[in-house]
């Protein structure tokens, strides 16, 4: 996708657009892309009459081997306003080129193979020229060691010693006349080399001894315009025939495991990270996905005004000699964000997780994060995710983003949109001291006990509380929490009371209140007694009776009697006068 259609969905719901190459790179608005990969154009530099065949990228100096105007050099430290530094005219047409330090070597098919000075970048310098053997042209050139290689047409593989530069010698030529068509492109991987011969296919040769190089095996192909080697796999720009992917990790007996049709005639092919680049003719450019060599999988197309010849990339920036000018733009896949889910996790526990990303293109990935919830953390150094919410904190956390954005010019990005859900931990009430009371019989007790505390916000003003060992006689108002008793004479004596403060869940908290009920004392209480008559000489004896309104005096009311008559007496025991 372009890094236009990035969006970011925030927390609120809205969309946030992301355009990091609208503001990084105002131009790059003619961007080819389908749903899997893109080209964004960025700048192209040059026109028809240079005629850009082959390209040599160092650092931020673009060499270019032109068809028709000679070896072009260029400043692409801004890749949106590249600039010519320097335009040499060669002998012939140009179709390779190579560095050995600060010496360009061209293959121009009219003079062979041409070396330039460019330690002044303004003003290179030829200082050598070498024909090829026979009816030999100079096709391409590829440099290991003290050695070029170079594709010499119906010459063959040739070897030139280049240890002075300035003094170019002819080590050897490779050649079978019935097995060689026209050697037209060189790809050099460690000791093995791979030409690219047309009709022949291509030739698999051991270098290690440059003096003495070595055909492996020849593999036939329908028109071999060039070929890309890792030494595992092949990828042969077969001309009509598409691309063509051939497993060489056994070199003598090369297979080819897949292939993929093209459009029109496939001049180039080169290979980096998990894509294959293919040059086609008049089709442009096509990207195609090899990280499964066997099963290459289309990935973006670019259709240039011109015939593409040659593809150079570095980091994510594609330059494209396209004959019609030199084309820099952007193939580039985000990274891809491994999926985090979301989350549950009780208040006061910790969640943890670590963020992980790969790049298809191997670029490397920087981690942020968006609308963290309070309290959380998250290190983009080891990409942790760490947060233990607080008692308060339950709930529905949502929007909370995560991303990885690759380390590149275009800073393609990835984000997942995660929540967290808070389940709530209930916590136990507290109920302050209720206290202690005294009282007395037949008086009047009333108290107010403090309201409880919850420290779950979620609880606040639910909890309620109860009273348990309730006295006969007394009142408790739980929604005014009033307590209220006025003890009779006959419950003197300590009474334990519980208040309970309980929550919707049912934890609770209690607290004891004692209250002392002080004994009131009443005094005996007599019998009705009626006056009484006696005769002179006659007895008279009744007994007293009396009782004590107390249980606590119950059987210890002591009896007397004062100011008996003379000759009377009364018998406490009994409880009997006698006269």
């Amino acid at each position: 996708m372009t890094a236009i259609a990035n969006r970011l969905v925030t927390a609120a719901g809205l969309l946030v657009i992301l355009s990091f190459f609208v503001n990084i790179f105002p131009d790059a608005v003619n961007a080819q892309a389908n749903a899997t990969g893109a080209f964004e154009y960025f700048a192209r530099i040059g026109t028809p009459d240079d005629g850009a065949q082959r390209l040599l990228l160092d650092g931020n100096r673009l060499f270019v081997a032109n068809k028709f105007s000679g070896l072009q050099i260029i400043d692409i430290t801004d890749v949106e306003s590249p600039k010519v530094i320097s335009r040499t005219p060669t002998v012939g047409q140009n179709y390779g080129i190579a560095k050995k330090d600060n010496f360009i070597l061209i293959a121009d098919i009219k003079a062979g193979l041409l070396v330039y000075d460019v330690s002044n970048q303004r003003k290179p310098k030829k200082v050598a020229e070498m024909e090829m053997p026979g009816k030999g042209e100079a096709w391409d050139v590829q440099i290991k060691g003290n050695y070029a290689y170079l594709a010499g047409g119906l010459a063959g593989l040739v070897v030139v010693d280049i240890t002075d530069p300035t003094n170019l010698k002819t080590v050897t030529t490779l050649r079978y006349d019935r097995e060689w068509d026209f050697s037209r492109q060189i790809n050099i991987a460690g000791n093995t080399l791979y030409i690219a011969d047309r009709r022949m296919g291509f030739h698999i040769i051991d270098i290690s001894n440059p003096a003495a190089p070595s055909e492996i095996k020849r593999y036939s192909t329908e028109f071999a315009n060039a070929v890309f080697s890792d030494n595992k796999h092949a990828y042969v720009a077969d001309g009509p025939g598409g691309i063509l992917i051939i497993d060489v990790s056994d070199p003598v007996r090369p297979k080819k495991i897949a292939d993929f049709k093209l459009p029109g005639h496939v001049n180039d092919v080169a290979k980096y990270g998990n894509y294959v680049y293919a040059s086609v003719d008049d089709a442009g450019i096509r990207a195609i996905d090899v990280s499964n060599p066997a099963r290459p999988k289309f990935d973006a197309r670019y259709d240039t005004p011109g015939q593409a010849f040659h593809i150079v990339k570095q980091d994510v920036t594609i330059l494209v000699a396209d004959l019609t000018s030199v084309m820099i733009m952007v193939h580039n896949k985000p990274p891809v964000l491994a999926k985090v889910g979301n989350k549950t996790i009780p208040e006061n526990q910790t969640l943890e997780f670590k963020l992980r990303a790969t790049d298809p293109d191997g670029n490397a990935i920087a981690f942020s994060s968006y609308f963290m919830p309070p309290g959380a953390t998250f290190s983009e150094k080891d990409t942790f995710f760490r947060w233990t919410p607080t008692y308060e904190q339950s709930g529905l956390y949502e929007g909370i983003i995560f991303g990885a954005t690759e380390l590149t010019r275009s800073k393609l990005f990835s984000r997942d949109t995660i929540s967290i859900t808070v389940t709530h931990v209930n916590r136990a009430p507290s109920l302050p001291v209720t206290g202690n009371y005294t009282v007395d019989e037949n008086k009047l007790l009333t108290f107010k006990i403090n309201p409880p505390t919850d420290p779950d916000f979620e609880d606040l003003g639910k909890v309620g509380v109860s009273l348990t060992n309730i006295p006969s006689g007394a009142q408790y108002l739980p929604d005014s929490l009033m307590f209220t008793w006025i003890p009779s004479y006959v419950q003197s004596g300590e009474y334990e009371l519980s208040f309970v403060a309980k929550d919707p869940s049912g934890l609770n908290d209690t607290k004891k209140t004692l209250i002392t009920v002080n004994h009131i004392n009443r005094p005996p209480v007599f019998a009705d007694m009626e006056d009484q008559t006696v005769d002179e000489n006659k007895l008279l004896s009744f007994v007293i009776v009396a009782s004590d309104p107390d249980k606590e005096d119950d059987g210890k009311v002591e009896y007397a009697a004062f100011n008996l008559p003379p000759g009377a007496a009364f018998d406490p025991e009994t409880r009997t006068f006698a006269w």
